[in-house]
């Protein structure tokens, strides 16, 4: 595979490359300059001084393969010519929060159409990757003495070890078979997405992407079933059916269970909630599917927004 540039590609600070599966992903040269010139929600200071701004797609990055010879076929997308490199790229895509793509072959000046903002969703998910913090030389990036190395960093290499151990997970075979290669992390990708529906109906369609995981996971761990019985099987019955395999601390409260059940039904039919359903209900739920996405990773979930607690006071009693 020849090198290929890569939109939107944002690195851990002082990160100058990544080592992922079959491919080394670099900064390119300005990456300073393409980092800002990305959609940037808030003023930042850590490697680099970022302001915010509107922002749009930019190069960060190249990405080329290590080793010569047919690739990984990709485990998300079962299309001949998809590669372990599409799994990458989704996978980064869902961890950063912004929409990590190639640039076209050939010099194609194809419009892009893909969204250029920061997702609204996905912190939950970012935060679930372990640490691995260091203390290095900036310029060579080898443990140091910061007693007695003026230009020492924290170094956290956490991130490209997390996306690694998920790839190869992925790719187990038992995995695999458990959760019938993995859709719902495609769907993922579209709930923890920016919307652009009326403040009135603010994450609506990220709430309705989020159940349709609930519920592909329920038929995951309901292979036995004939698909009829999946279909007939009650909302309020696969939700709690998940809470029982994911959310083991939730004592489920069956009258809550319908009224989120309802304010899903309502949502899906008429475009609104429920009278009972809060707007926060929705995110809750929103930060709730976030942290069962971590678990079928076997991450250990962030509750870097107290989702444990509100979310057993959303479903539990």
């Amino acid at each position: 595979m020849a090198k290929r540039f890569v939109y939107n590609l944002e690195f851990p600070d002082y990160c100058d490359q990544l080592s992922i599966g079959d491919y080394i992903f670099e900064r390119i040269e300005n990456y300073h300059g393409a980092l800002q010139a990305l959609q940037q929600r808030v003023n930042i200071a850590a490697e680099f001084e970022i302001k915010s701004c509107t922002g749009s797609h930019a190069i960060t990055a190249s990405v080329r393969k290590k080793t010569p010879g047919r690739p990984r076929n990709s485990v998300l997308i079962s299309k001949s010519k998809a590669s372990e490199l599409d799994d990458i790229l989704h996978l980064l895509s869902i961890f950063t929060r912004r929409k990590v793509f190639l640039s076209l072959p050939n010099n194609d000046e194809s419009t892009i159409i893909a969204d250029p903002r920061m997702a609204d969703f996905g912190v939950t998910l970012h935060c679930s990757i372990p640490q691995n913090i260091e203390i290095v030389n900036k310029d060579s990036k080898s443990p140091t003495n910061f007693m007695e190395d003026k230009d020492w960093i924290h170094y956290d290499k956490g991130f490209e070890e997390g996306i690694n151990t998920i790839l190869e997970l992925i790719n187990d075979s038992t995995w695999k078979k458990k959760y019938r290669n993995g859709f719902y992390l495609l769907i993922c990708e579209e709930m923890i997405a920016r919307n652009s529906l009326s403040l009135e109906r603010l994450y609506y369609s990220n709430f309705l992407h989020a159940w349709t995981i609930w519920e592909n996971i329920y038929a995951c761990r309901n292979q036995d079933q004939a698909d009829k019985d999946v279909f007939n099987t009650k909302g309020k019955d696969k939700v709690k059916f998940v809470l029982r395999k994911y959310f083991s601390f939730i004592a489920i409260d069956d009258e809550k269970v319908k009224d989120l059940v309802q304010c899903r039904n309502r949502l899906s039919h008429f475009g609104e909630k429920s009278v009972n359903a809060k707007h926060k209900d929705l995110i809750t739920f929103i930060h709730a599917t976030e942290y069962l996405v971590a678990k079928t990773l076997n991450l250990k979930p962030s509750n870097v927004f107290n989702v444990e607690e509100n979310f057993k006071q959303l479903v539990g009693s």
